[in-house]
């Protein structure tokens, strides 16, 4: 155990010596007074400092993670415990805490509270310390605020009273940095903060100085016009006598000849820089930036005790070296041999291993390239099972060989019987995200339906069921049956007669006893199936071909039932569809982080029941989703409003269906003392038409009225009587806004008056609630669109090494679904058992191809990637007669300055040539198009640039230069030019295009080259075994379904690619509009035709094979694909093929569905066995040990995992007629059937024109999907249908205008129908 710690220990210091090389180190920010750490401008700075430095990681520090409270926190609190709080929060960031040190820039008075952090902290140690117009020295004096900056008016109207009170210095942020030399007496004696840090009391701290010391860089910049710091030199440490203006500089004051904080003697080594910055305070230019960056942070110098060891190139330190590791293992060794050592001889040993690596690596320093491997563990859950099982292994063995040949491969059966296993590839050993499921031998499973009258559905359904299972007949057996509370429910035994037909009066969450009126709910329960688990299994170890096991997917959907109800009765897990738990608020195993804009990440668990050979097994994954903060309902729409703005019916969609738990009314109890929540539901916001068919409907001035300025009437209901009961209150019968209301009725005085109220209610009957009574339930999903921050913070949250996945699963993972509770396992009442490990399986890692260029040049691949230095495109296209267009945002900086664009367009076209492509200069001036913030005034703009390209000139290619990233302008772009103008069009961002770097032009000129016709890399023939022999379509399916946001209306979209010679270098497409949701291919019949002929036309006759890759269909969809897919292909091919090929069965079809959404991972068990990232190398492959041996699928994990867990995809074969009466050919290398498509499969990875590596699924799918994202392009005024774009009125109505779309949106212009016009 120790032995490996202890070596994990040494590992470690030697990788993170080997990553410091060649990572930047992290860059902590800290921003300034009024400013919040989800901020544009921080965030642009952040930005700004990955690209200079590739790779860097961002902290963006805040003292707050709600970005309104941080701004808040920027005004008010205590210095002191704020910087405590940043203190525990970076030593606890798992980047930064492990980072061998980090650098640091302040703006404004975040630059002060950094240097505080240096002195006070310093763990990790900040290298570089950058500030910009910090106030070092204090301020003399308070700016004078914005009108409309109420916080700052508070803050300062505050430290006018008295600045050196107690209160005052707790409380207010700026009155702890007021430094007044005129009141310096109290100022040394009340000063929360600048006097100590400033070292300026009696009693010095020499810690401060020391720490500071440590700095490689200490640099300060002062704003040359500054009159918001006052005085501007502080920011040097400079004093000013702002009566008299006489300047005392640093270097002839106490505080530096005495060296109070360690300043001289960064000075004296030439650490300490007085910098100034041009313009008034945070005026800050990208140039100013970008010089800050490079000449302060990214990879450059790593402390070691008190020497600083360059690390610019890659260090390979004698740590390494086997001299050292043996060392290290002697020790460890020694004593782990030793069972009486002590504690204290432990320690010792360790400290003499951290010495020696130490003195060594500050010894010998030499430069090497070495690629850093993660630490795998070689057995996550640290038991003895290290092999797969040998049942498993001889039950697929023994059913394959049972096969007397190849042609009981009947395209007979649904789906065609697994051939062979493959043999190719080297040998590995992996974890699969399974654990076996072991049912007792007498275990039965009875299903039943459930029928409710009146019919209900949503969360009153689910209620419905939850009030059945505590009814008196449920109760006693409720260990014993599960629901998925639709329709469905599996007991462990047969129920009795008395509980088949039930009648529950309905009972909402926040009632003790239902109602006079309640809705009485009939239940009539009818037995549906019963399923003996044993015969289940028997079937799954049956080594007969012909054997079956009726009602297989529904026994698996009640033992899913079973394995699912302990997650989905837990009170503090969210159930998201039936699948996905998520641990929330107090559970142990909760684990979240705040988005922005008022929603959070939560990480939970997939959990679903699955079957392989010869066992039934469990597979759980880690999985994540978005839900609403468990916080106030006013606080939630302050954080929607710093992402999104003041819109209203923006805010209206986000709000809808949110539970909310109301704080003004009485608490209530239940029967065993306990308080019953108040819940309600959102409806929506006050609208001018709600309540319009009452007597005296609601009063209102504006759609989302606040509490004051609605009003709403109190009185008796039509043909009501007053109440005779003795004291009672009696409505006053008159108009009442909401804010009165809840001062008068539950001395509630709002404090949020501005906020809109929310209706709980609904149209015809609302009920108005202030925001601040109201508070959010946790564990609500939500299914948003994200923005782009909120998506990049989801990623960051999501992604996670592999190891970290693995031990998630196996521990969380198996306490949130209830496989290991306090009370043990909650599947003990139903008599199942699940293992407490991973299952191992068996793994092959496939060799990737050599990849061809032009000449036969060969690339060399390294871990699935290559580049392209010294080679040019197998086939270079040429550019003819092109032309650019320019795109200028107002308000935005010009990148390319006064030269403008045209040396960088110079630049691009030589880059062109040096790849092989064709490229003339192009048309001048080209054409430069202003576009701002209206986006049909920005459609129009590029509608008429476009007519202007057709108009003068020929051009049948634009390079569009964009401002930045917005999708809009894109979109609209590519509409124009696809559908409307028939102009390849390849846009790039004017940032990025005019620093004129080389690999940004290459990855361009792959777009470039694909869209005007040219191959850009091959592979030999051998290597694409059928297709090489020019006889094989190769077909790409695939189709988009609108998304969250959508339009009423959107239809959903299908895309269509296919090869058009041996070399799959060119993929054309088609695209058709259908019904909304719809997966199966409608017009697949004209589509598939449509690339017949194209086949035809570039080969002189149809093709004998057709293998089709069919992209984002489900597994419960397989049969659907053979049923309704399969004719339409078929029904394509009439009038194709001539009447002799027809007979001889041509063409031959071969279906096989890419899967990506599954939940399947795999993690190695040897160091030996991972790529750099952890992961499973690229080339794993995957059909053992979690397959059927009936059906034919394998797992392909083709690429290389950057970073996070790698998802292999999946290949699950339904049609076959073109492989199983193959035999393998052996120049391929292949041996079996299964190899043959496995390895071809692997090696068109590496034939996706787009990139330099191979990629993660095979190519006809990948182009499908983009061509299919290309459609949500042209359809993004119905996919992307902002809130920003409806109004108050179509929201009032609640039946907003549907938009359609119709075949001429998505057709291709004429020129461009059989080109890759996609890419």
């Amino acid at each position: 155990m120790h032995q490996l710690l202890y070596l994990a220990a040494w590992v470690g210091v030697a990788q993170g010596l080997l990553i410091a090389a060649r990572q930047p180190l992290p860059l902590v920010i800290w921003h300034g007074l009024g400013d919040n750490y989800q901020g544009d401008g921080m965030k642009g700075i952040g930005d700004l400092a990955s690209e200079v430095h590739p790779g860097t990681y961002v902290y963006n520090i805040r003292v707050s993670e709600d970005a309104s409270e941080d701004r808040t926190g920027s005004y008010f609190g205590n210095l002191t415990v704020q910087l405590e709080d940043v203190c525990a929060a970076i030593a606890a960031d798992p980047v930064l805490s492990t980072a061998p040190a980090i650098d640091a820039l302040g703006f404004s008075q975040g630059g002060l509270f950094l240097r505080g952090y240096v002195e006070r902290c310093n763990r990790p140690p900040v290298r570089s310390l950058v500030t910009m117009g910090s106030p070092h020295n204090g301020i003399a004096k308070f700016k004078s605020c914005d009108a409309t900056d109420w916080l700052c008016q508070g803050a300062l109207g505050l430290v006018r009273s008295n600045a050196w009170s107690d209160f005052i210095q707790s409380r207010i942020v700026p009155a702890q940095y007021y430094r007044d030399v005129e009141e310096f007496d109290a100022y040394l004696e009340h000063s929360n903060f600048l006097a100590d840090i400033n070292n300026e009391r009696d009693e010095k701290r020499s810690s401060y100085g020391r720490q500071l010391t440590q700095l490689r860089a200490f640099a300060m910049y002062q704003f040359s016009e500054d009159t918001t710091i006052i005085p501007k030199e502080s920011a040097w440490f400079q004093e000013v006598n702002i009566t008299s203006g006489e300047v005392t500089p640093l270097r002839k004051r106490a505080l530096y000849t005495e060296d109070w904080l360690g300043l001289r003697a960064l000075d004296e080594a030439k650490r300490l820089d007085f910098r100034v910055a041009p313009g008034r305070h945070m005026e800050l230019s990208d140039e100013l930036l970008e010089e800050i960056f490079i000449t302060y942070f990214g990879p450059a110098a790593y402390p070691i005790g008190d020497t600083q060891v360059e690390l610019v190139t890659v260090v390979a330190v004698a740590v390494a070296s086997a001299e050292v590791a043996e060392e290290l293992q002697r020790a460890v060794v020694g004593l782990e041999g030793n069972s009486t050592a002590s504690l204290a001889e432990v320690e010792e040993a360790e400290a003499s291993v951290e010495a020696t690596v130490a003195s060594a690596a500050a010894a010998e320093v030499v430069e090497a390239e070495a690629e850093v491997v993660e630490e795998v563990p070689l057995n996550p859950q640290g038991s003895a099972n290290t092999t797969p099982s040998l049942e498993v292994t001889k039950a697929e063995d023994d059913f394959i060989n049972q096969k007397t040949s190849l042609s009981s491969l009947s395209i007979k059966d649904d789906f065609p019987r697994r051939p062979s296993y493959g043999k190719l590839g080297q040998a590995v050993l992996l974890r699969a995200n399974y654990f076996e499921v072991v049912p007792t031998r007498d275990l039965v499973l009875y299903r039943y339906s459930a029928q409710i009258t009146p019919a209900a559905t949503g969360k009153k359904l689910r209620r419905i069921f939850a009030l059945l299972f505590e009814h008196p007949e449920f109760a006693p057996i409720n260990d014993h049956v599960a629901t998925d509370n639709a329709a469905t429910i599996v007991s462990r035994s047969r129920l009795e007669k008395n509980r088949l037909k039930l009648e529950l009066p309905y009972r909402f969450e926040d009632e003790l006893t239902p109602r006079d009126n309640a809705i009485r709910y009939r239940v009539l329960i009818q037995e549906t199936g019963v399923f003996t688990i044993a015969d289940l299994l028997t079937y799954l170890k049956s080594t007969n071909a012909s054997a079956s096991y009726q009602g297989r997917e529904q026994a698996i959907q009640a033992l899913n039932l079973v394995l699912g109800r302990y997650p989905s009765t837990s009170p503090d897990v969210a159930c998201v569809g039936r699948n996905r738990f998520f641990p929330f608020g107090s559970n142990a195993n909760a684990k979240a982080m705040d988005l922005g804009g008022g929603l959070d990440a939560l990480r939970g668990f997939f959990s679903s029941v699955r079957v392989a050979t010869y066992r039934i097994l469990l597979n759980v994954n880690v999985s994540n989703t978005v839900v609403y903060p468990e916080i106030r309902l006013d606080h939630l729409i302050e954080k929607f409003a710093v992402a999104h703005g003041h819109n209203a019916v923006a805010l209206e969609k986000f709000l809808k269906k949110v539970r909310v738990q109301v704080t003004h009314l009485r608490t209530k109890t239940d029967k065993d003392g306990q308080p019953t929540r108040r819940i309600k539901t959102i409806f929506g916001l006050a609208t001018m038409n709600d309540g319009q068919g009452q007597p005296n409907p609601p009063r209102m001035k504006k759609y989302a009225a606040n509490p004051g300025e609605i009003e709403f009437f109190q009185g008796l209901p039509p043909g009501a009587s007053p109440s005779q009961k003795p004291g009672a209150r009696q409505p006053p019968n008159r108009y009442t806004s909401v804010s009165a209301f809840f001062e008068r009725e539950h001395n509630i005085k709002l404090q949020n008056k501005m906020l809109p109220v929310v209706n709980v209610g609904n149209r015809q009957n609302p009920i108005y609630l202030p925001a601040e009574v109201c508070k959010v339930l946790p564990g609500q999903s939500s299914m948003q669109k994200l923005t782009p921050d909120q998506t990049q913070a989801m990623l960051k949250f999501a992604c996670r090494k592999p190891p970290e996945n693995a031990r998630s699963i196996v521990t969380d993972g198996g306490q949130v679904i209830g496989l290991r509770t306090p009370g043990g396992s909650a599947l003990a009442p139903f008599g199942i058992s699940v293992t407490a490990e991973m299952i191992v399986v068996p793994g092959r890692v496939l060799t990737g191809p050599a990849v061809n260029y032009s000449g036969n040049a060969q690339a060399r691949t390294q871990f699935g990637s290559w580049n392209m230095r010294d080679v040019k495109f197998t086939t270079g296209a040429g550019l003819g007669i092109w032309s650019f267009m320019v795109l200028h945002m107002e308000g935005k900086r010009d990148p390319f300055g006064q030269a403008g664009p045209l040396p960088a367009m110079k630049a691009f076209y030589q880059a062109l040539g040096k790849v092989g492509v064709t490229a003339p200069p192009p048309l001048i001036p080209g054409l430069n198009v202003q576009v701002g913030q209206n986006r049909e005034i920005n459609d129009q703009k590029i509608s008429e640039a476009f007519e202007t390209v057709l108009s003068k000139t020929q051009a049948k290619f634009m390079l569009v230069i964009l401002p930045d990233t917005t999708a809009a302008i894109y979109n609209r772009v590519k509409f124009v030019a696809d559908t409307k103008a028939g102009i390849h069009a390849v846009c790039v961002v004017a940032s990025k295009f005019a620093k004129q770097e080389d690999m940004y032009f290459a990855n361009v000129a792959h777009k470039v080259n694909l869209k005007r016709g040219g191959v850009n890399q091959t592979l030999e023939a051998a290597k694409l075994g059928i297709i090489a022999e020019g006889k094989t379509m190769v077909v790409g399916l695939d189709v988009t379904h609108p998304s969250p946001g959508s339009a009423k209306g959107a239809p959903s979209v299908a895309g269509i690619v296919a090869s058009v010679g041996r070399d799959l270098g060119q993929w054309p497409a088609d695209l058709r509009i259908q019904e909304s949701r719809k997966e199966m291919v409608s017009d697949l019949a004209a589509m598939f035709k449509s690339r017949l002929l194209l086949w035809r036309t570039k080969n002189r006759a149809p093709p004998d094979n057709v293998l089709v890759y069919r992209d984002g269909v489900s597994e419960g969809q397989y049969e659907t694909v053979l049923r309704e897919e399969l004719p339409l292909l078929r029904a394509g091919c009439k009038g194709i093929y001539p009447p002799d090929a027809v007979k001889k069965g041509l063409p031959r079809i071969s279906i096989i569905v890419v899967g990506k959404r599954h939940h399947t991972r795999f993690y190695p068990m040897k160091e030996d066995d991972a790529d750099r990232s952890s992961n499973p190398k690229n080339g794993t492959v995957v059909d053992r040990g979690v397959t059927e041996a009936r059906n034919w699928d394998f797992f392909l994990q083709a690429h290389a995992g950057l970073q996070g867990t790698a998802r292999p995809a999946h290949y699950f074969i339904v049609h076959d007629e073109i492989f199983g009466h193959r035999n393998p050919n052996p120049k391929t290398g292949t041996t079996t059937v299964a190899d043959e498509l496995e390895q071809l499969t692997h090696n068109m990875c590496y034939l996706f024109g787009r990139a330099t590596k191979a990629v993660s699924i095979c190519p006809p799918a990948y182009y499908a999907d983009l061509v299919c994202e290309r459609a949500r392009c042209y359809l993004s005024r119905l996919y992307n249908a902002e809130s920003a774009a409806g109004t108050p009125a179509q929201s009032v109505s609640g039946q907003p205008a549907v938009m359609t779309a119709t075949p001429e949106d998505v057709r291709i212009h004429e020129y461009l129908k059989d080109t890759m016009f996609y890419i």
